[in-house]
């Protein structure tokens, strides 16, 4: 770094000059010659702007470019930029301006710790003092490598203050309304949502791959294409679809997509990320670059010229997290606990499939490996949360939360009394449709009435039958497991999804029997 101050600072104390370019950790160039420092992190477009910092005395200067430039290479590109950030944060409080050009090495030995101290006062009052974890490591290191101005007497100080870990899964373990898990009643009614729209693609790919496997943004903005697999096996007469999803957060892995978790994707994501693929030829790309699977219409033009210009055409993690916020806010899901719009975000998602994972009886390293974390301390959580508890629910009240849950789309018909046996069963036996209804496939079907046939599209419900009798049914057999197995009974939890159907059918069959009466 050509710069004049810089110079005399080097030959007044000896110090090594800043270099024009670094090796990070994962062995790509930044270049660090401006004060403008890209950072190589493909989950986003993260500068390190050094004119945004307003450090008006060059020893403090230095000491924090020496520090970030170290970071670099011993940690991931985004804690270096996290570190920058909290660095930064300790230069916007007032009493920082007494750094002024004109300071000796003595005064900023004096001023630097009454800085500090009132940081630390600020952290405090906001309930925020395990972030001065990083400033601390940041004067530490200072004085290890003897810059000047840094006190080693005021370094023994600093280790002996107390920073309290940064409080996890609070949201979890209060089941938080807008920031906790989804209750079930509204992962209903978001998948209700979900399986009907017919809005832009993407949006629904990214809430189905949140849904279907609990992973951090970061992991899924990285996968490609070529990362979708479908197989067939000689002895199945069906697809079998994988995904293999990069895994992140992993030391020493010196590329981001390293290493992968391979998980079976279901009919309904395989649909859509086979759409998604299709929709993507539309856009074009440089041959000599991969096609991402959530592929950007252009591409990121600051990551072009530099070490990940790669991933040019794929999203950053605040482009992904505003797809899954945008599809909430455009559907308006009403979440049935606060009747209010369903505030969504993939932290919300992740929490949601990691509390379903336990109440389906996943040990901890099961959900660890699920969640793609490396020990089990940041998966207890999950199992001393509050939100493993069952909602008990009755037809009255399917029926009250039936609109805000689910959407029937298919059609109701008349019976005809010749042809028809419309008497419903007491007893519901498999691939039996018991009078209730039609179905309207052209098909084989492969799924399992009469419970399956509420959720279907091609299912043609009779407008006299008792669907009345089959919500009363299904809420009192709920109601027996739940009493028999607890609430932790997979099968309980699954008829809800059908209860709500059913429910919407019988309030969709009594509007529509009403509307004929008065037409007569």
């Amino acid at each position: 770094m050509k710069n004049k101050n810089f110079d005399k600072l080097y030959s007044q104390f000896e110090l090594s000059p800043l270099p024009n370019n670094v090796i990070d950790r994962a062995g790509l160039v930044v270049d660090t010659a401006t004060n403008q420092w890209f950072i190589n992190d493909p989950t986003g477009n993260f500068i390190i702007d050094w004119d945004l910092f307003h450090v008006k005395n060059q020893i403090i200067s230095y000491a924090l470019k020496r520090y970030i430039l170290q970071r670099l290479k011993t940690v991931s590109p985004r804690e270096s930029y996290n570190t920058w950030v909290s660095l930064r944060n300790l230069s916007k409080i007032k009493v920082w301006d007494s750094l002024s050009r004109q300071k000796s090495v003595e005064e900023i030995a004096l001023i630097l710790p009454q800085i500090l101290s009132k940081y630390l006062e600020c952290l405090r009052a906001e309930n925020l003092t395990y972030q001065f974890a990083r400033i601390r490591a940041w004067y530490l290191w200072c004085v290890d490598q003897e810059l000047p101005g840094f006190d080693s007497e005021v370094m023994y100080d600093l280790m002996k203050i107390k920073i309290p870990g940064n409080t996890k899964g609070l949201a979890v373990m209060t089941d938080d309304s807008e920031q906790g898990p989804l209750t079930d009643n509204e992962v209903n009614a978001l998948r209700s949502a979900l399986i009907k729209d017919k809005g832009p693609l993407i949006e629904r790919v990214c809430v189905w791959l949140c849904l279907s496997f609990g992973c951090n943004p970061a992991n899924f903005i990285l996968l490609r294409e070529c990362d979708f697999n479908v197989k067939t096996f000689s002895d199945l007469n069906y697809p079998f679809y994988e995904l293999q999803i990069p895994r992140i957060k992993k030391r020493g892995l010196r590329h981001q997509r390293a290493d992968f978790k391979v998980r079976k994707a279901d009919d309904g994501l395989a649909k859509l990320l086979q759409e998604l693929i299709d929709e993507n030829k539309s856009i074009n790309i440089p041959d000599n670059m991969p096609r991402p699977l959530l592929m950007r219409q252009a591409a990121h033009k600051i990551r072009l010229s530099t070490s990940i210009s790669e991933y040019s055409y794929h999203f950053s993690v605040e482009e992904f997290t505003e797809l899954v916020r945008r599809f909430a806010k455009r559907l308006n899901v009403i979440s049935p606990r606060t009747l209010k719009p369903l505030k969504l975000n993939p932290r919300r998602l992740r929490y949601t499939f990691a509390t379903s994972m336990v109440r389906q009886g996943a040990s901890a390293a099961e959900l660890a490996d699920l969640l793609d974390h490396t020990d089990l301390q940041h998966v207890q959580v999950y199992y001393n949360a509050r939100s493993t508890i069952v909602e008990r629910l009755d037809a009255a009240l399917a029926e009250k939360l039936a609109p805000l849950v689910a959407r029937f789309s298919g059609e109701i018909i008349d019976h005809d009394n010749n042809s028809a046996h419309i008497r419903y069963q007491e007893k519901l036996e498999p691939r039996k449709i018991h009078g209730i209804g039609m179905c309207g496939a052209d098909y084989l079907c492969k799924l399992y009435p009469p419970l399956s046939c509420y959720l279907c599209e091609k299912f043609q419900p009779f407008r006299q039958a008792p669907h009345n009798k089959v919500l009363e049914d299904l809420t009192k057999w709920r109601e027996k497991r739940l009493n028999e197995f607890g609430d932790n009974d997979r099968i309980a939890q699954q008829l809800d999804e059908v209860i709500y159907q059913v429910a919407q059918v019988n309030i969709a069959c009594s509007e529509n029997k009403e509307a004929a009466n008065g037409g007569h």
